[in-house]
């Protein structure tokens, strides 16, 4: 039974407990107001990932600034390793903070143990607290696994940027070698030029070309080739990715370029983005290479194309006649 001096006694204690629960319910709400500001921090942070792999994907199409380009890239990528950096602290950071408030609601839950025999109140304070602390670490633990996801998109881009950048270097070489043969043939050919009218033009050939030359029949194929492009082989290992243009010969049915998009439509990292037509130019189609792919065999694998030309980001195709 409680006496009359009691009562007040328990009266105080009541108001200290509620005192105690509007205190942690301010401290989770001001909490939780932080983790909302850095939740808000990293969604920015992934819009602007995004950005900067549109401005990648457009960069490629510049190939003649190559060297350029890779310089750039190269920077943009210190910067989103940086502000990755900058995001994981800032993650760990707000990690602490949630331990610290976890720490003081345990504190506060066993305070309101303590009083729950003057107060019915405190055990639904501790339930609060609890529900708080629990959401808090569930957001840090969010706001720590999209760090780890930022981190890991910025790795596959540098490797898809260095794998771009070793294709450019390779097709640059390739078109050095192409243009010293030609230097070289263009000299052998002033040589034969050169060679005293007593002197067998047929025996000079045949000794120059080997038996080969005998059996030797002219192409089968056009030659004609885009601005600053070459013809590609059937057999090339190559491998291509990112943004690439399919120029079709003016004239060519509806029908041929429908079936060369169902074939490539075949393969899941093969997206087409895109078709058009300019007259007197021809048909085109936009396509995008989520990964390397030997591209030039799989468009050769076609039934419909005969020929493949062009620079890499941008081929001209030739198609089979119609039989």
């Amino acid at each position: 039974m409680v006496t009359e001096t009691q009562q007040p006694q328990a009266k105080v204690e009541k108001k200290e407990a509620e005192v105690a629960l509007n205190s942690i319910a301010q401290e989770a709400k001001q909490k939780e107001l932080e983790f909302e500001s850095a939740q808000e921090k990293a969604s920015l942070a992934l819009k602007e990932d995004k950005q900067r792999a549109k401005e990648a994907r457009d960069a490629q199409y510049k190939a003649m600034l190559a060297d350029q380009q890779a310089g750039e890239m190269e920077k943009e990528a210190e910067s989103a390793k940086l502000n990755a950096r900058i995001a994981a602290e800032e993650a760990a950071e707000k990690e602490k903070l949630a331990g610290e408030a976890r720490q003081r609601a345990l504190l506060a839950a066993e305070e309101a143990k303590q009083k729950e025999a003057a107060s019915g109140s405190a055990k639904l304070a501790l339930e609060v607290a609890t529900d708080a602390a629990k959401q808090k670490k569930k957001e840090a633990e969010e706001v720590r696994l999209r760090a780890r996801e930022a981190a890991e998109e910025l790795k596959r881009k540098e490797k898809q940027e260095a794998e771009e950048a070793r294709l450019k270097a390779r097709e640059a070489a390739e078109e050095l070698k192409r243009k010293k043969k030609l230097e070289a043939e263009d000299a052998k050919a002033k040589d034969r030029q050169a060679i005293p009218e007593n002197q067998p033009q047929d025996n000079l050939e045949a000794k120059e070309a080997g038996p080969a030359k005998a059996t030797e029949k002219p192409a089968a194929v056009s030659t004609k080739a885009p601005p600053g492009g070459k013809i590609i082989s059937a057999d090339s290992k190559e491998f291509l990715s990112g943004s690439i243009k399919l120029l079709i010969d003016p004239g060519t049915s509806g029908s041929k370029i429908m079936r060369l998009t169902n074939s490539l439509s075949n393969y899941a990292d093969i997206q087409i983005v895109s078709t058009g037509f300019i007259a007197e130019k021809g048909s085109w189609v936009g396509l995008f290479v989520k990964k390397p792919l030997q591209l030039y065999q799989i468009l050769y694998s076609s039934a419909v194309v005969k020929q493949v030309a062009g620079n890499g980001f941008e081929l001209q195709i030739t198609m089979r006649p119609d039989e």
